[in-house]
This record gives C-alpha cells, structure tokens and sequence, in this order.
C-alpha cells in the first residue's frame, strides 16, 4: 500500500487524517534529526526529541496500529520511489490540511514544472562542473521543490545530487519538516532553517545528515551552518565534527539506496 491508502485505513480506525500525517512526518524528522544530534553530541536536544517521539506514537501503540502507522512510512518510500524528486508528502499533507483548515486553503506552493523552469534558469552546468559543488539558498523553500527539481535536473545531466549544497527557510512548523525529510531522503545535503526569511530571525536550524558527512563540509561547510546558527541567540550550538572524508553512501543517483538511513534508522 502506498502511505494515503495506510492513512486512511487508521482514519477508519477513528484516527484523523491530518493529525495522522503530521504524526508521520513528526517521527521521520525526529529519526533522521535524532541521527544528526548523536553525530554532533546534541545529548540534551536528542532526549528532548526522544521524549517527544514516544509522545507522538502512545495512541497508535495503545490502540495496537503501531504496526499499520509504521506501515506509513514504507509506503511513502515506496510513492518516493514510484515518483522521483516528487513532493508526495507535502502536497499530501497540505491538501488534507485545506480540507478542514481556513488558512491553508490560500497556500500554493510552486508546480513541479514552474520549480524545473527556475532550476534551468538559475543554475549553470559549466559552474558546477569548473567548481564541482556549489551553494544555493532557498528563502520559502516550502517542502522542498526546488532542491528536489535541481537534483532530478542535476541527474539528468550526469552529475551529483551533492553538487549543490543548500540552505532552506521555511517559516511553517511542519513543512520546515517536509523538506528537511525529502533532502534527506533523496540524498540532497541541506541545512533547514525554521524561521522568517525577510526578519532573518531563526527558530531553529537542522542541517541534515548528508550536509554533515559532505565530503567537502571543510571547504565551506561549517561556515555556511555556523552562518545560519549565528542568525539567532536560540540557535546557538558548536560546529559539527570534521567529516569521514568520503562521499555519504546513501544515496544511489537517481532512487533510495537500500542502503539509505531509511534502513539504518529506528523508526518505532
């Protein structure tokens, strides 16, 4: 079953919709952030996020659907791979959202084909190629389109999802989540601000496991995550470790590696 089929089967389970989804992606992002803290010794932030993990699956456990609420997310791994570089999860969440929610009904987030549109006119293939990784930012990133449609367009030219490092704002507390699950899951190293762009004020920065282990994190990664850290007092924290060296192993060009941190992480 894909992850709307599982959904649904819990929303006739007495579980709504909605809060079925945020439940999903607030699990997926704390297993994947939870990886990110024990790689830069984050003890506190992890227990924090842990406590909040354990929160979030009591229902599904007490009601004995922890198993089919599991099922969820291979079922959008799945729709993922049926669908590359696609917003399966975000344009999920918003259209159920919208059902019952006034102030999403007015939120639009870029089409795919307007996002490949501004992929071919914002980046050069002979810039990526003469300098070998680039940096972009994204100020309303969104779920993540943009860096989604530039690394289908970076794999159709023959190059590395890796070859552009990003940092993405993103002022919605749940779709700062969205993106940070489908860079992470596509292998697309980025650090995620949850935050107001225009204020330049940050809440809180994320950079995912594939910016850490980048293997040119030294070449101006940690300035670019001390850059986004040093945007507000809150954020705080220390650089990240020096990285392995080598190139993160995740990610095949193109489809989730079986051997992705989808297969190294506990979920549930």
């Amino acid at each position: 079953m894909g992850f709307a089929e599982v959904i649904e089967e819990l929303s006739r389970k007495g579980f709504s919709v909605t809060d079925t989804t945020r439940d999903l992606i607030d699990t997926i992002f704390i297993s994947f952030h939870n990886r990110v803290n024990t790689l830069l010794g984050e003890r506190d932030k992890y227990e924090e996020l842990e406590k909040e993990y354990l929160r979030v699956i009591e229902p599904y456990k007490k009601r004995g659907v922890l198993d089919l609420f599991v099922s969820a997310f291979a079922g959008l791994i799945k729709d993922m791979e049926e669908n590359p570089y696609e917003d399966i999860l975000g344009e999920y969440y918003l259209e159920q959202k919208a059902k019952i929610d006034r102030q999403y009904r007015g939120q639009f987030f870029t089409p795919p084909n307007v996002a490949d549109c501004m992929v071919e006119i914002t980046f050069s293939l002979k810039e990526i190629e003469e300098k070998g990784v680039i940096t972009a930012c994204e100020p309303a990133a969104g779920a993540g389109i943009f860096p989604l449609r530039a690394a289908k367009w970076l794999v159709q030219n023959k190059l590395s999802v890796r070859s552009v490092r990003w940092t993405l704002w993103e002022i919605d507390p749940v779709f700062f989540k969205i993106a940070y699950i489908n860079t992470t899951l596509w292998g697309i190293p980025a650090v995620v601000i949850h935050g107001d762009s225009l204020k330049g004020e940050a809440l809180g920065v994320y950079p995912n496991l594939h910016f850490l282990v980048h293997p040119v994190l030294l070449e101006g990664g940690v300035a670019q995550l001390d850059r986004a850290r040093g945007l507000s007092p809150e954020v705080g924290g220390s650089s990240p470790p020096s990285p392995t060296g080598r190139t993160a192993p995740f990610m095949e060009e193109g489809k989730l590696s079986s051997s992705s941190p989808l297969k190294q992480l506990r979920l549930f």
